[in-house]
């Protein structure tokens, strides 16, 4: 299975449970509180990887330009539904054209979803060229080595024989020599899959080195406080593209 296959299974899988997953993302975790302190009034925000917009509940606070990006046009559908004086677009991070626009880019539980080496330094590289020198990039992704987190890797891992099985690969083509190490699928109901990818802050810290970011916080988060790779539910990171830029 292609890197290119994973991101269109998710994404087709984003479209058809848009409502559903809406509905389940009504509050925003209060992990992400600390990127109010990296965001001031006048700021240009891109939230990319919007979903349903609920960021901007956290965001309320702020004077901001606000725009939210997400491959899911179903998505962006509940997106606008919900916040109709926002705005918003259908777009890719893969392949976004914006060119040193934004003060701040926020990413929540997004880039989890690259399923490779490549496709997560151009992910970043669209980043930082959407940035303008000195901006941040806020980032959150799911701690999938958390050891209660059933779409985690340790809960994966007991099922892995089980999902790679003749119904499994018959519903979504997927066997056990695709995935690698760190690789997880999580199914969404009887009919979707999402892929995400087991990062630990080390393996961010040097994506982000890579491509001439500097990390300035990086660390596993349970309710807003620092916690430990098999407890924290989020690994919270904070970045800044180096004035150089790329």
């Amino acid at each position: 299975m292609t890197t290119k296959n994973l991101q269109t299974i998710t994404q087709k899988s984003y479209d058809r449970i848009a409502r559903q997953f809406s509905k389940s993302r009504k509050y925003v975790w209060s992990d992400l509180a600390i990127f109010l302190a990296y965001i001031k009034d006048g700021d240009k925000v891109l939230d990319l990887g919007c979903g349903s917009g609920r960021l901007i509940s956290l965001l309320k606070p702020k004077k901001i330009d606000y725009l939210g990006v997400d491959f899911s046009r179903e998505l962006i559908k509940q997106a606008k539904a919900n916040y109709p004086d926002r705005k918003f677009k259908v777009g890719n991070a893969l392949t976004m054209k914006f060119n040193h626009q934004f003060d701040v880019i926020i990413s929540a539980a997004v880039f989890n979803h690259m399923p490779d080496d490549a496709s997560r330094r151009l992910f970043l590289r669209h980043v930082s060229l959407a940035l303008k020198p000195g901006g941040y990039f806020l980032m959150s992704n799911w701690n999938l080595w958390n050891d209660k987190n059933k779409k985690g890797v340790n809960f994966f891992t007991k099922i892995k024989q089980q999902l790679s099985g003749e119904e499994f690969l018959q519903k979504f083509g997927v066997k056990k020599t695709d995935l690698a190490r760190g690789d997880v699928l999580t199914e969404w109901g009887q009919d979707d899959i999402l892929y995400y990818y087991a990062f630990t802050p080390p393996e961010l810290k040097r994506l982000l080195e890579q491509t001439k970011f500097k990390p300035l916080k990086n660390y596993y988060s349970f309710d807003g406080q620092r916690s430990t790779k098999f407890k924290g539910r989020n690994i919270i990171t904070i970045a800044q593209k180096k004035k150089s830029g790329i």
